[in-house]
């Protein structure tokens, strides 16, 4: 069996668990090892690409930084295994952009986050017709920890689920290919009903952000005009709709037990206690570190996840390595993207940054698939597509 079918079935079995995590989120192990697998299978390829780039000290002496704090990190934490988690997602995530692109892993994300945002629709549309069935799913969902189902005014139900993280970046994707084939087409169509469906407040922003900008990323400057028209056309449909976004915002934004009242009160959190000291606020409380803190809202003791995953980083690793990976990440998208294609990853940052979408493999697999965009030479993204030779 070759590398190149090895890397496209890990790519696939990644894309399945990453999606499919309802009802699969007992099996995250899945996901994990598929991870580790398609790192380690790229990873001398990798390297030798690094060591061919301009780039090649900088970011080489970023890892031997990391690789001391994470010792430091094995000495004094409690929790050895957490620590190697995050050692091994910040390092792949600047490898990510050294990954070969590869067209399939394009098409397979889209197939599979097509696939989640049509179960999500149908969902949607499910309990619009026969509303009795939404309280027992949704504690079934709860219970479960597969995502969660709500209505704000019993007529639009709003579903939720474990997996869809990345609904708004395939709209993204679909919609910048759309002129590509009738596939593309469906893709962003059945993206667009899934994230219509979710209806997240970051969701829905990042989307209406994205429309703004989707001309200059497709045709740079020529398309400029045509982005102030849709931002026109944007603002005037909000403001004709501000009743119904006052009304949505302050649901969104109450108490402590609402979803932005719980981000409220992990960024307290995490800010506290990496400013308990001037060591802390410069150089974190090391990587897998655990808060061990009440909130307002829940006990932090536990946690690795958070809404505001990127300040959980910060706390670990402090602000002059955070500073320098976000420094060297924007170097390397710059570099690897191009500007235009940076505004697409730039999106994605927004709507992630409130939700648990950074620092794992979500947004490792968004760095493999922006890169792999470069591949599609006839689609209007690129003057000069960049060459690869194996």
């Amino acid at each position: 069996m070759s590398t190149s079918l090895i890397k496209t079935i890990l790519w696939a079995g990644m894309m399945v668990a990453l999606t499919r995590q309802f009802p699969l989120v007992e099996y995250g192990f899945i996901l994990s090892g598929m991870f580790i697998l398609f790192f380690s299978i790229n990873l001398l390829g990798i390297i030798k690409k690094i060591c061919m780039s301009n780039e090649v000290l900088i970011v080489f002496s970023f890892l031997v930084a990391l690789t001391v704090q994470f010792q430091f990190s094995l000495i004094f934490t409690n929790d050895p295994l957490n620590s190697v988690r995050f050692y091994l997602v910040i390092t792949a995530l600047l490898f990510a952009y050294y990954i070969r692109p590869n067209e399939f892993y394009v098409e397979f994300f889209l197939v599979m986050i097509a696939l989640q945002s049509l179960i999500t629709a149908l969902l949607s549309i499910y309990f619009m017709v026969d509303s009795t069935a939404y309280m027992p799913f949704r504690l079934w969902l709860l219970d479960n920890d597969y995502g969660d189902l709500y209505t704000l005014d019993e007529k639009i139900y709003r579903v939720q689920l474990r997996g869809s993280g990345l609904i708004p970046f395939g709209f993204f994707v679909s919609s910048l290919l759309w002129n590509n084939g009738a596939k593309y087409k469906v893709y962003a169509m059945l993206c667009l009903s899934g994230l219509i469906a979710y209806s997240g407040v970051a969701f829905s922003l990042a989307a209406l952000l994205f429309l703004i900008v989707r001309p200059f990323i497709l045709f740079g400057k020529k398309g400029i005009k045509q982005a102030g028209i849709y931002s026109l056309m944007i603002i005037i449909a909000c403001v004709s709709t501000l009743p119904f976004w006052l009304d949505f915002f302050l649901q969104k934004f109450g108490d402590a037990e609402s979803s932005m009242g719980t981000r409220y009160d992990q960024i307290e959190v995490l800010i506290n206690d990496l400013s308990k000291s001037a060591y802390n606020m410069l150089f974190g409380n090391g990587l897998g570190s655990k808060v061990l803190v009440t909130g307002l809202a829940r006990d932090y003791s536990n946690m690795i996840y958070y809404e505001v995953q990127s300040l959980y980083v910060l706390n670990q690793i402090g602000i002059i390595m955070f500073c320098a990976f976000v420094l060297i990440s924007a170097y390397l998208s710059v570099a690897k993207f191009g500007y235009r294609l940076c505004l697409l990853y730039l999106i994605f940052l927004v709507y992630a940054f409130g939700n648990p979408y950074l620092f794992d493999t979500t947004q490792f697999s968004v760095v493999v698939i922006i890169h792999s965009l470069v591949l599609y030479k006839n689609s209007g993204l690129f003057l000069n597509p960049r060459k690869w030779h194996a």
